[in-house]
């Protein structure tokens, strides 16, 4: 986090928009580093039973701040200029690294300590060996590339979906993406929830149930409304589902981590799965819209998408490890 606040702060001073952009790649590297770390501290500190949902809360936090951050910058940009305003979140970013570097203490520091003569001589090499010779954890990297590319498509893409298929103003299609984002932030806790209480941190079946009701949204719409025009209410409601659907899956995914690595390994296992998340992400969005340029409508990129995350679901479904931290 004090890299994040660092480097975001240096925005504030960048002479031309290439030290620009590296600066947002060094700041994207400082929160690719915070997040193996807050999840494996959520699962130090919540018991095997409860890690999704906790896992789900944690990861509801990003949403919340990109929906405050968007109400509140630009206005603040526009008073004092965004040199001036960038300086605000890294200097807030700063004000978390303090309170967490004297307020927060990891639960298993005492036996980390007791067996650090043990665990020193233990290469990143030979964690990493380890790991790609763990077949579950494979599978749930795969799951997570396709994941990260529902997510990618759907941020990159819903609100041009609305504006060209619906014909909604550009107000009214970022409103409609609003929805979204607030369908995630209830959607990460949400599956959280579902399944912890519901079906007993069963994350084999959770991903199984996600990826096939996300098929029926796809077809939903890029089949059932094409060439209708339903209701604003509707496409809203539909937003809402992308989001909670699409983009509430991150919980259960990293508490799932947690059943196929040893405890000393899951930062280096999250960091793992991170590579074939942001992957889908990068890679995905231009494919999905390349594809509803060529048809002129977004119809068969929502299809192809859908029934690709089912297929997904459902081979994880089958192959996935059942037994619990297993090999690496």
């Amino acid at each position: 986090m004090s890299l994040t606040g660092f480097f975001v702060i240096l925005h504030s001073i960048v002479p031309n928009f290439i030290i620009l952009l590296i600066l947002a790649a060094f700041a994207g590297f400082a929160i690719s580093i915070n997040n193996p770390a807050a999840n494996k501290a959520i699962v130090e500190w919540f018991p095997y039973k409860w890690q999704g949902t906790a896992m789900g809360l944690r990861s509801s936090a990003p949403p919340i701040g990109g929906m405050l951050s968007a109400i509140v910058l630009p206005s603040l940009a526009i008073l004092i200029g965004w040199r001036k305003a960038i300086i605000f979140p890294g200097l807030f970013a700063l004000l978390c690294a303090f309170f967490v570097f004297n307020l927060y203490q990891d639960k298993n520091n005492k036996e980390d300590n007791h067996n650090e003569n043990t665990s020193k001589n233990v290469s990143l090499l030979q964690i990493f060996n380890q790991l790609i010779k763990n077949r579950g954890l494979l599978s749930i990297s795969l799951l997570g590339f396709f994941l990260g590319a529902t997510t990618g498509s759907i941020a990159a893409h819903f609100t041009l979906f609305l504006y060209l298929d619906y014909g909604l103003t550009e107000k009214m299609a970022g409103l409609g993406f609003a929805f979204v984002q607030l369908g995630s932030v209830f959607g990460r806790p949400g599956w959280g929830i579902i399944c912890d209480r519901l079906l007993k941190a069963n994350r084999r079946k959770t991903f199984l149930y996600l990826g096939c009701m996300f098929t029926l949204l796809s077809l939903t719409l890029g089949f059932f409304l094409e060439g209708i025009n339903p209701p604003i209410s509707v496409l809203f409601l539909l937003a809402f589902l992308a989001g909670f659907l699409g983009r509430g899956w991150h919980g259960i995914f990293f508490a799932s981590l947690t059943e196929i690595v040893k405890e000393e390994n899951i930062g280096v296992a999250m960091g793992f799965s991170f590579v074939f998340i942001r992957l889908g992400i990068m890679l995905v969005p231009p494919i999905f819209g390349f594809i509803a340029d060529f048809r002129n409508s977004y119809s068969l990129s929502w299809l192809l998408l859908g029934i690709i995350l089912s297929i997904v679901s459902i081979t994880q479904y089958i192959f996935y490890i059942k037994e619990i931290k297993m090999v690496a």
